[in-house]
């Protein structure tokens, strides 16, 4: 790279992180509007100024305006590790000249109104968790945005058309899960700048270590799980090598790390669609029912929260894991996607118990991100987030809704995945609408679950089974009703781009025994 393009780089990451800092903080300002402020405003505002920028510059540096994002970028190799010389030192500086904006179109008593005694838009962990849930909340946050960004920078994904709206609703999407928690900072340099013009540095170490550290570990775990192709990657990773054999002898000589290397290539695929599905689910338990968390926020709470929190959230999945497993994260769209040959039955076995283990350890991750008495007060007798009928219907009404809500969700898959529909170009935000619309038509009678791996997650941590096979049978059977009326009725053409059925790996260069 010649040093034009690296001054380039330099300036529009610059230019970038103080539009960030600027614009975003700027919808922060409650005194100003005299409005009542929730949550909603700094997700959307963060999210489509975000959205604006990567638009701006994402073909000139990709648009990273955040030093965690260059970390993962350069463990993709789509950046040289020396790049981050440019990267992160123009990302802090322009941080802190994006402050400077702010402060150009804001007076300072309506800054020190909103700011309070830590100064305004300075990241800061919520009072009612603790330090290491901040922390978490931080790191898991960040790594959930580098696997998007991992997903919409690999070309194997069909769905990376719109990079700078899909990183927008992502960035909106997380600021909803953990704003209330540890003021969803997920970057250095947009902490940096607040933090320096207020001189406050209480904790700040935190939003440097938990945001580098999850990107990193995201980075790490697609390439490594998932593979990454990118036309701009430094270098390519050799193969895994398997040694000559050539005769009875040398077989005999195969140690166990050859075996493992051979079953690990020859299933590859396989491990990879567990993971997907156990990762994706994981998520969607944690992320998802965190927007629900009612008594951390200390805002008024309606259905629109979960609709929207979990609709995004669902997007979000579907677009890091789609082309990986199909990104079904639900027991009842396995069976669905069976009914419809798209994967084989037999492939349930590896689907279903993923989500189901995934559902569960995405429950211990909320559980690391908020304490326990909010989770309490949240969730009552049940538990937090566990799948009940409301008191106001009867049984056959929760079951009846689930039934069909879940159908429909079937018909929505059914019909971005048949080859004839014009409409499957925008997949993920097209399932994470549906989810936010079947959310708000039966949240409030069946808790709108839709999803049995969704609900045993907490039912298993909180120890509460009451008709809890409701949420197994009404999903599953409206699933596979709608998946065989749709194929019967209407037809269904798939390419069937993942077959699922692993091809074995071949051992070259072995002669034939004699």
């Amino acid at each position: 790279m010649n040093r034009l393009e690296a001054i380039r780089i330099g300036a529009a990451e610059f230019l970038g992180t103080a539009f960030l800092v600027a614009f975003g903080c700027a919808t922060c300002t409650q005194a100003l509007s005299k409005e009542t402020w929730t949550i909603f405003h700094a997700a959307i505002g963060f999210g489509l100024v975000i959205a604006t920028i990567v638009l701006v510059i994402g073909h000139i540096s990709g648009g990273h305006i955040n030093p965690a994002v260059s970390v993962g970028a350069a463990i993709l190799q789509v950046i040289h590790p020396k790049m981050l010389l440019v990267y992160i030192p123009a990302q802090i500086c322009g941080g802190i000249a994006g402050y400077g904006m702010l402060k150009a179109m804001t007076t300072s008593d309506i800054l020190s109104a909103d700011g309070g005694a830590n100064g305004f838009c300075v990241s800061s962990p919520n009072p009612a968790i603790t330090l290491t849930h901040a922390f978490m909340s931080e790191f898991f946050a960040t790594a959930m945005l580098m696997l998007v960004v991992c997903a919409v920078c690999d070309q194997r994904n069909p769905n990376n058309q719109t990079v700078p709206l899909q990183i927008g609703l992502a960035i909106t999407g997380l600021v909803l899960v953990i704003g209330h928690r540890s003021s969803a900072s997920m970057n250095p340099a947009r902490s940096f700048g607040p933090a320096f013009w207020n001189s406050y540095y209480e904790n700040h170490w935190l939003y440097w270590v938990a945001p580098i550290s999850g990107s990193a570990l995201a980075a790490f775990f697609y390439r490594t799980v998932f593979g990454f192709k990118h036309e701009h990657e430094t270098h390519k990773p050799e193969p895994i090598p398997l040694e000559d054999v050539s005769d009875r002898n040398v077989q005999t000589s195969i140690n166990f790390k050859t075996i493992l290397m051979l079953l690990v290539k020859t299933h590859r695929q396989t491990i990879r669609i567990a993971a997907a599905e156990f990762i994706g689910t994981a998520f969607l338990v944690a992320f998802g029912c965190a927007t629900c968390s009612k008594a951390i926020s200390q805002e008024p709470w309606t259905i629109f929260n979960a609709a929207i929190g979990f609709g995004l959230i669902v997007a979000m999945i579907v677009l890091v894991i789609g082309h990986i497993s199909g990104g079904h994260i639900n027991p009842a769209v396995s069976v669905g996607a069976a009914i419809l040959e798209v994967i084989q039955t037999k492939m349930l076995m590896v689907y279903i118990p993923a989500q189901i283990c995934g559902g569960i350890a995405g429950y211990g991750m909320l559980m690391a991100m908020t304490t326990s008495d909010i989770l309490s007060a949240d969730g009552g007798a049940n538990g937090f987030c566990v799948s009940s009928p409301n008191s106001a219907v009867t049984l056959t009404n929760a079951f009846m809704s689930e039934f069909f809500a879940t159908a429909m969700l079937m018909l929505v898959v059914c019909a971005v995945c048949d080859q004839r529909s014009p409409h499957n170009q925008t997949v993920p935000l097209q399932i994470g609408l549906a989810i936010t619309g079947l959310v708000l038509v039966i949240g409030h009678r069946s808790s709108a679950s839709m999803n049995p791996a969704r609900s045993l997650g907490p039912a298993i941590w909180n120890n509460h089974y009451e008709n809890h096979w409701l949420y197994w049978v009404a999903p599953i059977a409206g699933s596979a009703l709608a998946a065989f009326f749709y194929r019967l009725v209407f037809g269904f053409e798939h390419e069937k781009k993942i077959l699922h059925k692993p091809k074995p790996a071949p051992l070259e260069d072995i002669a034939e025994r004699k």
